[in-house]
C-alpha cells in the first residue's frame, strides 16, 4: 500500500469576464442563467461546475466547453467562452483590472491529499516533509 495524508482544502472560486457576465448573467446567478450560460469544464470527470450550479439552483445542463489542460482551462474562462471555478492565483489579477467577476461570494472546496507508498525511505520522507511544510505555508490551502 500507500499512505494519504491531508494537506489542506483548495478553494475554487466561480468566474467569468465581465462581458460574459453582463450577456448571460444580467439579474445575477440565477437558474435560468446557469442552465443556459457556456461553462468550461477540466474533463468529463469534472463537477465542481455543475455542483456550484446546481446550489445555486440549476436543474439542467448548460452548453459546456471541456479544456484538460490546466493554463489553457483558466485562459479559455478569461478569453469569455464560459464561466468556470477557478483557484487562487488564476483570477484576482482580473478581478482587479476589472475584465474578471467573481459570480456568487461561495466557494467551492476539495480536500487535497499527498499519497506515497507505505515504505521506510529517507528520501521519500524528506519529499513528503517538504510536501507538507509547502502546502501549510500556502494561501492557496484552506
Amino acid at each position: 500500500g500507500c499512505v494519504a495524508s491531508p494537506l489542506g482544502r483548495m478553494r475554487y472560486t466561480a468566474v467569468a469576464t465581465r462581458s460574459f457576465a453582463a450577456r448571460w448573467f444580467p439579474n445575477g446567478l440565477d437558474r435560468d442563467a446557469l442552465e443556459a450560460a457556456p461553462r468550461v469544464d477540466f474533463d468529463r470527470h469534472d463537477t465542481l461546475q455543475s455542483a456550484f450550479a446546481r446550489r445555486h439552483g440549476a436543474r439542467h445542463e448548460p452548453p459546456r466547453h471541456v479544456i484538460s489542460a490546466s493554463a489553457e482551462f483558466a485562459q479559455a474562462i478569461t478569453l469569455g467562452l464560459g464561466w468556470g471555478m477557478l483557484l487562487p492565483g488564476q483570477f484576482e489579477e482580473g478581478v482587479t483590472d476589472g475584465s474578471l467577476v467573481v459570480l456568487a461570494d461561495d466557494t467551492i472546496e476539495v480536500p487535497l491529499y499527498w499519497q506515497r507508498w507505505n515504505l521506510s525511505s529517507a528520501l521519500l520522507d524528506t519529499v513528503t516533509d517538504a510536501v507538507r511544510r509547502t502546502a501549510a505555508d500556502s494561501p492557496a490551502l484552506g
